[in-house]
């Protein structure tokens, strides 16, 4: 196992784990560490005491001066994610990251759309319409937890990656955990790592670290 210098990414979970802070870092809250200029969040959370939770953080004083703009959007992020409040931030980049317990790649048909933990392939669309007239670089991840219902890597990964493919958006990086949790990282107007591989290769070490 070729071994790397230590990340960003993994001086900051050492740093805000459960040794040292938190359970489980969010991604708003990785990105309030290792992010070294003012930062815009638009946050959306369902679950009314996560999302008070969230909103303490938000108003804590350290939050508050690493921000430059937030809004929590207390209910489903298909109501949340407007293209109004994107277009309202001011920033150079956009990064998105959305975590549905499963990404689901049938039709209402044979899976009937009343769970909004879950992803479904309109879903996608929505996306895509919220960042239509956005002309900035953009950062898209879709993590996926499950595989249950006939849902593999595969056949996820191939749904997703189509979809985005037609509002110009390319896959740039995937990393499996297990048989279930798949990551998904795609963009749009800018260049990351050099390769898919070489960023699996590092999960691979950072996990095997741990």
């Amino acid at each position: 196992m070729v071994q790397h210098p230590r990340s960003l990414f993994e001086y900051a979970w050492q740093q805000l784990s459960s040794k040292n802070g938190i359970p489980y870092p969010s991604s708003a809250n990785f990105t309030s560490q290792v992010w070294p200029y003012r930062l815009s969040m638009l946050l959306c959370e369902t679950n009314e005491y996560i999302a008070t939770e969230i909103g303490a953080w938000l108003e804590l004083p350290e939050t508050i001066s690493r921000l430059n703009k937030s809004h929590l959007h207390e209910d489903d992020w298909r109501l949340g994610i407007r293209n109004d409040l994107l277009l309202n931030f001011d920033s150079d980049l956009i990064f998105a990251e959305f975590d549905p317990m499963r990404f689901e790649h049938h039709g209402p048909d044979a899976c009937n759309r009343q769970d909004r933990a879950v992803m479904y392939p309109e879903d996608l669309d929505v996306i895509s319409t919220a960042f239509a007239e956005i002309e900035k670089p953009i950062i898209l991840q879709i993590s996926s937890y499950s595989a249950n219902n006939n849902n593999p890597h595969r056949v996820v990964e191939q749904v997703i990656t189509q979809r985005l493919n037609n509002s110009g958006f390319a896959l740039h990086g995937r990393i499996e955990a297990d048989g279930n949790m798949i990551s998904l990282v795609y963009v749009r107007g800018i260049s990351l790592w050099k390769s898919q591989e070489a960023l699996s290769e590092r999960f691979i070490s950072w996990r095997t670290s741990l």
